[in-house]
C-alpha cells in the first residue's frame, strides 16, 4: 500500500464559485441559501498593501473570503465533492481493516489517502485529480505532496507520471511525523519538540524582565500546549525517566538555574491547596491516554478510530476488559501497541489505587 499526503496550493484562494455553487445545490441546500452566498460573493475587490501604501481596486475571481466565518464551512463543501469522488470511486482501492474499507481521511485542505494496489490505483487517483482541479480550481502542489510506500516498489511508468520522493521513511500530518516504523515514532516527534524547547528556554533566559510568575505563564502558556498536543495525538509509551529529565529542565527555567526555594511538587499543587496550579506533564499524559478508555465506553461517540479498536479485541468487547485486571493482562498480551498503552496506564492505575 501507499499513504499519501495531499499538499494543495494556495487551497482556500482557488476555489471556483460557480463549482461550489452547484456542490451546494448537489448536498440539497435550498436556492434561497446559496443566492445568500452567490450574493456575498458577487464582484468583490480588493486591494494590496505594501509598506504602508495601498495598490489600486482589482476584481477577485475565486476564492473564499479571508476572515470571513463561512469561509472554513464553505471550503469544507468544496472539498467534501473530493472526497466522494475518492470514496465512491470503484478504480481506487482503499485499505480494508476489519472489514471497512478506509481511503481518505481530511482536515480541511489537509488530506490523507490509503491506496491499495498502487500500480493500479495511482494513476486512476491522478486522473480524478486532474479531473477535479480543471473543474474546481483544486491545484497539487506536487513539491509538497507526500508519499510512503509499504512493500511496494512503483514502477518506471510510476515514477515518470508523478515527480514523488517514493524513499521517504516518514512524513509530517497536522504537525505529527508518521514514522513507516513505528518503534521510531517517538523519537520522530519528541525528540524535535525537546530541542526547540531548550533553544526557546535559552532564548528566554536572556529577557531580564521575566520573573518567577511570568516564568511559570510561560510554561503554561507555551511549553504545556505543545507537549499536550503530542500526548493527545500519539498513543507512545513514555518513561518515568524523561518525565524527570523535562521536570529538571522546566525547574531549571523558572528558578533561573538558581536551588529552588520551593519543592517542584509543592508548586504543582492547586492553589486553594497552597501550591500555584503549575503542570504536571506526567498527569497530562496520563490523562491524554486514559481519555481513549472514555471514548471506548461512550456509545454516543463516533470515529473512525474508535470502530478499528474496539474490534480488535478477537474474544470479548474491549470495554469489558476495563472491570477485569485478567481481561486487560489477556488483551495486552495480545501487542496492539495502539490499544495496550492506554490499557497498561489504566492497569497501573488500579494497582496503584488497590
Amino acid at each position: 500500500m501507499v499513504l499519501m499526503s495531499l499538499d494543495a496550493e494556495k487551497a482556500f484562494d482557488r476555489v471556483n464559485w460557480e463549482f461550489l455553487y452547484k456542490v451546494m445545490g448537489k448536498f440539497g441546500f435550498h436556492q434561497s441559501f446559496i443566492m445568500i452566498i452567490q450574493a456575498l460573493y458577487k464582484s468583490p475587490r480588493a486591494k494590496i498593501k505594501v509598506h504602508g501604501a495601498l495598490s489600486n481596486f482589482f476584481d477577485l475571481q475565486r476564492g473564499t473570503c479571508q476572515g470571513c466565518p463561512f469561509s472554513p464551512p464553505l471550503f469544507v463543501l468544496f472539498i467534501e465533492a473530493l472526497s466522494q469522488s475518492v470514496i465512491q470511486s470503484i478504480n481506487i482501492t482503499g485499505v480494508k481493516i476489519m472489514g471497512r474499507e478506509h481511503k481518505i481521511s481530511l482536515f480541511a485542505d489537509d488530506i490523507l489517502i490509503y491506496l491499495t494496489n498502487p500500480n493500479i490505483t495511482f494513476p486512476k487517483l491522478f486522473s480524478l485529480l486532474e479531473t477535479f482541479s480543471s473543474l474546481s480550481g483544486y491545484k497539487l502542489n506536487i513539491s509538497k505532496t507526500q508519499i510512503l510506500t509499504f512493500n511496494y516498489k512503483p514502477n518506471q511508468e510510476i515514477k515518470s507520471k508523478v515527480n514523488l520522493n517514493w524513499e521517504l521513511e516518514q512524513m509530517k500530518y497536522l504537525g505529527v511525523n508518521i514514522t513507516k516504523d513505528l518503534s521510531k515514532i517517538y523519537h520522530a516527534n519528541f525528540k524535535p519538540l525537546c530541542y526547540k524547547i531548550n533553544e526557546d528556554i535559552k532564548r528566554w533566559n536572556l529577557i531580564p524582565i521575566l520573573n518567577f510568575e511570568s516564568r511559570i505563564d510561560t510554561v503554561k502558556m507555551n511549553i504545556l500546549p505543545r507537549m499536550l498536543y503530542l500526548f493527545l495525538t500519539l498513543p507512545v509509551e513514555i518513561t518515568d525517566k524523561q518525565f524527570q529529565e523535562w521536570d529538571k529542565i522546566i525547574s531549571r527555567f523558572i528558578w533561573q538555574g538558581k536551588r529552588p526555594r520551593i519543592k517542584y511538587q509543592t508548586i504543582q499543587l492547586a492553589k486553594d491547596k497552597g501550591g500555584l496550579g503549575f503542570p504536571c506533564l506526567k498527569d497530562y499524559y496520563v490523562s491524554a491516554q486514559l481519555r481513549i478508555l472514555v471514548c471506548w465506553c461512550n456509545v454516543d461517540y463516533q470515529a473512525r478510530w474508535k470502530e478499528i479498536e474496539t474490534v480488535a479485541s478477537r474474544d470479548f468487547p474491549i470495554q469489558a476488559s476495563l472491570g477485569d485486571v485478567t481481561l486487560i493482562k489477556k488483551q495486552i498480551n495480545q501487542g496492539n501497541q495502539w490499544i495496550n498503552l492506554p490499557l497498561k496506564l489504566w492497569l497501573q492505575f488500579l494497582n496503584k489505587n488497590d
